[in-house]
């Protein structure tokens, strides 16, 4: 697996047709923690390993930070059931999944309403709070890269 860092592309950047794209949030608490859903054997991909929670980009032709944005909302009100504050952008990261070169953009987010519930049983077994150093070691790349963004943000003055 190949990681490498992109910035968020221009809109109507041309695209490989292989390509997929997905966008997330590492959702954080008051208490530093950040909210992790376990992917289940009925999921696309990472399946038994922990991640952010987020899913595909519907759209590859437009890619502004406005639909990427639309797009994190989107995903976490499906997978969750809850709205979100976007507040930074963390990182990007591009690997292969079962033959799929995939680029996913995290950022990273609070809860503005609702409480988080497993919304998509079939594709999540379980929902849990980990703190930010102490996930556990089944979890998958972007979550992981999304975390280490995080923690050398946070070092920022």
């Amino acid at each position: 697996m190949t990681k490498e860092l992109f910035l968020v592309p221009n809109n109507n950047t041309q695209y490989k047709n292989n390509t997929k794209y997905g966008c997330g949030a590492l959702i954080l608490n008051e208490r530093a923690e950040i909210l992790l859903l376990l992917r289940s054997a009925n999921s696309r991909n990472d399946c038994g390993l922990w991640s952010q929670p987020g899913g595909a980009i519907d759209s590859t032709l437009d890619m502004s930070e406005v639909v990427i944005h639309k797009n994190v909302k989107r995903e976490i009100k499906e997978e969750i059931g809850v709205e979100i504050d976007i507040e930074a952008f963390l990182t990007t990261t591009c690997q292969e999944l079962e033959g799929e070169k995939w680029i996913a953009y995290s950022y990273r987010a609070s809860i503005s309403k609702g409480i988080p519930m497993l919304c998509e049983v079939t594709k999540h077994d379980d929902l849990r709070w980990f703190p930010i150093n102490g996930v556990p070691k089944n979890t998958n790349q972007v979550t992981l890269d999304s975390i280490a963004a995080y923690i050398e943000n946070s070092k920022q003055p």
